[in-house]
């Protein structure tokens, strides 16, 4: 968590990162609430607004906020590592997949959100989902964290292998 909180502090000296980390976690939440109003019949923002209970909207706030911070460090690390791609390629990659994974994986704990994200799944495994939804919140923010962890790292600690040597 110490390298979270230095990554963090480190990005969030440039202005334009705390933008686009703004910018990020209120198209996520937007995502949270429209993505269901969009995709099922006969909903609409007042009445998806009125079923979301107190947690889950904790649960959506954090997990936007937390993808947008995922989103302005990786930003800052390519950048940072800009010079020599070829070498960080692979990390970055790595990473970044990571940070996809989650975020599609998030919109899986709205119920709602499980059949237009998940179409090839059955209505029973959708069901199996639906059931064990704070399992599949907690797992992604587990899979979140992860993320911002190894990104945190990269951008703290700097990347060893895009150094240049002298």
């Amino acid at each position: 968590m110490k390298e979270i909180k230095q990554a963090t502090l480190e990005v969030f000296k440039a202005s334009r990162y705390r933008i686009l980390a703004a910018a990020v976690a209120l198209i996520m939440l937007a995502l949270y609430i429209l993505l269901p109003v969009a995709t099922i019949p006969g909903n609409d923002i007042s009445l998806q607004l009125s079923i979301l209970q107190p947690l889950g909207i904790i649960a959506m706030v954090l997990l936007s906020a937390s993808i947008g911070l995922l989103i302005s460090m990786q930003a800052y690390s390519y950048k940072m590592a800009k010079q020599n791609a070829a070498l960080n390629a692979g990390q970055g990659a790595a990473t970044g997949f990571t940070s996809i994974v989650s975020a599609i994986f998030s919109t899986a704990s709205c119920t709602g959100c499980m059949a237009a994200i998940f179409p090839f799944l059955s209505s029973g495994a959708i069901l199996f989902l639906a059931e064990r939804q704070w399992y599949v919140v907690g797992i992604t923010f587990a899979l979140v964290i992860f993320s911002l962890y190894l990104t945190s790292k990269k951008v703290a600690n700097g990347c060893k292998s895009c150094e240049v040597k002298a």
